[in-house]
This record gives structure tokens, sequence and C-alpha cells, in this order.
């Protein structure tokens, strides 16, 4: 996997985080 491949896995990951969250909580 290259290191772009996992920066965008990352991203989706702390976006789904972020849906299961209040998002002010985590922009703070």
């Amino acid at each position: 996997m290259t290191a772009v491949a996992n920066i965008m896995k990352a991203i989706e990951a702390l976006n789904i985080l972020q849906m299961e969250q209040t998002p002010s909580e985590l922009l703070v």
C-alpha cells in the first residue's frame, strides 16, 4: 500500500468517527 492510500484510509476512519460524535466536539 502507498502512503497516500494509508492517509485516505485514516481520513475515512476519522470521518466515520465524526459522524458518530458531534462535529463541534471534534472541531474544537
